[in-house]
Protein backbone atom coordinates (compact mmCIF):
# COMPACT_ATOMS: atom_id res chain seq x y z
CA UNK A 1 0.00 0.00 0.00
CA UNK A 2 1.34 3.43 -0.91
CA UNK A 3 1.93 6.12 1.69
CA UNK A 4 0.76 9.68 0.93
CA UNK A 5 1.76 11.96 3.86
CA UNK A 6 -0.24 15.09 4.62
CA UNK A 7 1.79 18.23 5.36
CA UNK A 8 0.00 21.59 5.62
CA UNK A 9 2.77 22.96 7.86
CA UNK A 10 5.82 25.17 7.41
CA UNK A 11 9.11 24.89 5.53
CA UNK A 12 10.89 22.80 8.17
CA UNK A 13 8.05 20.28 8.06
CA UNK A 14 8.45 20.24 4.25
CA UNK A 15 12.06 19.16 4.64
CA UNK A 16 11.26 16.62 7.36
CA UNK A 17 8.57 15.21 5.06
CA UNK A 18 11.11 14.96 2.23
CA UNK A 19 13.49 12.97 4.47
CA UNK A 20 10.61 10.71 5.51
CA UNK A 21 9.57 10.23 1.89
CA UNK A 22 13.07 9.32 0.73
CA UNK A 23 13.38 6.74 3.54
CA UNK A 24 9.97 5.12 2.92
CA UNK A 25 9.99 2.38 0.27
CA UNK A 26 6.23 2.55 -0.27
CA UNK A 27 6.14 6.37 -0.55
CA UNK A 28 3.69 7.44 -3.27
CA UNK A 29 3.07 11.20 -3.18
CA UNK A 30 3.71 14.10 -0.78
CA UNK A 31 1.09 16.74 -0.12
CA UNK A 32 2.46 20.17 0.69
CA UNK A 33 1.33 23.75 0.99
CA UNK A 34 3.67 26.23 -0.61
CA UNK A 35 1.45 29.24 -1.32
CA UNK A 36 -0.02 29.90 2.13
CA UNK A 37 2.12 32.96 3.00
CA UNK A 38 4.54 34.91 0.82
CA UNK A 39 7.33 34.72 3.44
CA UNK A 40 7.25 30.90 3.80
CA UNK A 41 10.87 30.36 2.71
CA UNK A 42 12.20 33.67 4.08
CA UNK A 43 12.28 32.18 7.59
CA UNK A 44 14.73 29.42 6.59
CA UNK A 45 17.92 28.98 4.62
CA UNK A 46 17.86 25.80 2.58
CA UNK A 47 18.69 24.46 -0.84
CA UNK A 48 15.29 22.77 -1.14
CA UNK A 49 14.27 22.91 -4.78
CA UNK A 50 11.84 21.19 -7.02
CA UNK A 51 12.06 20.08 -10.62
CA UNK A 52 9.06 19.01 -12.72
CA UNK A 53 6.88 18.86 -9.61
CA UNK A 54 9.35 16.76 -7.58
CA UNK A 55 11.40 17.84 -4.57
CA UNK A 56 15.07 17.08 -5.07
CA UNK A 57 17.12 15.40 -2.30
CA UNK A 58 19.28 17.74 -0.22
CA UNK A 59 23.03 17.21 0.06
CA UNK A 60 23.60 19.17 3.29
CA UNK A 61 24.04 17.32 6.61
CA UNK A 62 21.16 16.82 9.02
CA UNK A 63 17.89 18.25 7.79
CA UNK A 64 19.71 20.67 5.51
CA UNK A 65 17.93 23.73 6.85
CA UNK A 66 18.83 26.70 9.06
CA UNK A 67 16.26 28.92 10.74
CA UNK A 68 16.56 32.62 9.93
CA UNK A 69 15.62 33.75 13.44
CA UNK A 70 15.54 37.46 12.61
CA UNK A 71 13.02 36.85 9.84
CA UNK A 72 11.04 34.34 11.91
CA UNK A 73 10.57 36.95 14.68
CA UNK A 74 8.72 39.14 12.15
CA UNK A 75 6.02 36.45 11.88
CA UNK A 76 4.94 35.36 15.39
CA UNK A 77 2.46 32.51 15.74
CA UNK A 78 -1.21 33.50 15.47
CA UNK A 79 -3.88 30.93 16.24
CA UNK A 80 -6.23 30.29 13.34
CA UNK A 81 -9.93 30.70 13.92
CA UNK A 82 -11.84 27.56 13.02
CA UNK A 83 -15.16 29.24 12.36
CA UNK A 84 -16.17 26.78 9.64
CA UNK A 85 -15.75 23.66 11.76
CA UNK A 86 -18.41 21.01 11.41
CA UNK A 87 -18.69 18.41 14.14
CA UNK A 88 -20.04 14.95 13.38
CA UNK A 89 -22.13 13.03 15.91
CA UNK A 90 -19.06 11.02 16.92
CA UNK A 91 -17.19 14.23 17.77
CA UNK A 92 -14.88 14.19 14.74
CA UNK A 93 -14.22 17.47 12.93
CA UNK A 94 -14.71 18.13 9.21
CA UNK A 95 -14.47 21.14 6.88
CA UNK A 96 -11.85 23.04 8.83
Amino acid sequence: MGVAPHNPNGPIANIVALHFDLATPNFLIQEDMLGDVPWRFDVVRTNLRSQNGYWLPLEEPGLGVEINEAEARKHPFQQELFEQSVYHEDGSVAEW
